[in-house]
């Protein structure tokens, strides 16, 4: 990116570890980040970023990785965190194939491993703030895509361009207008869009689960299922309502209805039938839908989509 960038940037820098954590600070204070909060406990880390709005975080890798990485996906997830599309940069002094691969399924960008000097260090944001980045989104997950075009298997996961908040700065700046506004229009679309696409992805995979009872016998099994269609429908709702998607509500409550029926087993196969016809009318709502706020653009409608998905 030709536009200067670093001194306009947000950094959040989780790291429990005094010494690793002075050498970034060393680092990002030399290429002139300014603007660096830094927190040691993975709390304040999570505060740091639903609260505040971080164009980066550098996150160390150290005992606690299976938490962070849960808590990185959770962020990506997230439909009141302010950047869910932040910039994630993870640090290491030595990571084992395990936890590369918790690394790649929380949704992180890259990871750099110590030591590294201050220009590798640079150069890795420099290389994240530059190009362009898509996020796959599904049932699952959120976040990178990581494979190219031609490769991996086919899947029905949607990509959606990220907004990024940096670049949006240097732009801004460049053309002197006003940075906040601009950052916070765009952020608010790609939220928007975000929750849109994921959704669809719920719904789908909810109508999957249910296609799924019919060969299910009574039992555990079963019962596991059912619950988890519960959990997956009650965050598809508190999403809708976060993002202020309108018309959704009723098709969600009908979805709900549904699902206690055939929790209830009162009406067999029936039910299934009827979770199946809230489902599509839900998709028919979301594929139309618009926010209260009656500035907010349009938001081009989700369409079925092949791409691959890109977890390593």
């Amino acid at each position: 990116m030709e536009l200067p960038f670093y001194d306009l940037v947000d950094v959040l820098v989780y790291d429990p570890v005094p010494t690793s954590r002075a050498v970034t600070r060393s680092a990002l204070y030399s290429l002139g980040c300014r603007r660096i909060e830094f927190v040691t406990d993975l709390g304040d880390f999570h505060d740091g970023i639903a609260q505040g709005r971080p164009d980066l975080v550098v996150c160390e890798v150290g005992p606690e990785a299976a938490s962070l990485c849960k808590l990185t996906q959770a962020v990506r997830q997230g439909s009141r965190i302010p950047n869910p599309f932040v910039l994630v940069l993870m640090t290491a002094w030595s990571v084992n194939s395990e936890t590369v691969g918790l690394i790649s399924n929380a949704g992180a960008d890259d990871l750099i491993l110590r030591p590294f000097s201050t220009s590798t260090l640079g150069q890795r944001i420099e290389t994240l703030v530059s190009r362009s980045r898509r996020f796959i989104v599904n049932s699952n997950y959120i976040g990178p895509e990581r494979r190219k075009p031609d490769q991996g298997r086919v899947s029905d996961a949607i990509t959606l361009e990220t907004v990024n908040s940096i670049q949006i700065k240097a732009q801004a700046r460049y053309r002197s207008e006003d940075i906040a506004s601009q950052v916070d229009s765009a952020l608010q679309r790609g939220r928007l869009q975000l929750s849109i696409e994921k959704l669809c992805c719920d719904t789908r995979r909810l109508l999957s689960l249910g296609r799924g009872l019919l060969d299910t016998p009574a039992g555990t099994t079963k019962r596991q299922l059912i619950e988890q269609m519960v959990l997956l429908v009650t965050a598809m709702d508190h999403r809708a309502q976060d993002a202020e998607i309108v018309g959704v509500r009723n098709p969600i409550l009908a979805l709900r209805a549904a699902l206690a029926s055939v929790q209830a087993e009162t009406h067999g196969r029936g039910a299934i039938e009827q979770l199946e016809q809230a489902g599509a009318e839900l998709l028919r709502h979301i594929e139309h839908a618009i926010t209260t706020d009656a500035e907010q653009p349009h938001i081009e409608a989700p369409h079925d989509r092949k791409d691959a998905v890109g977890i390593p």
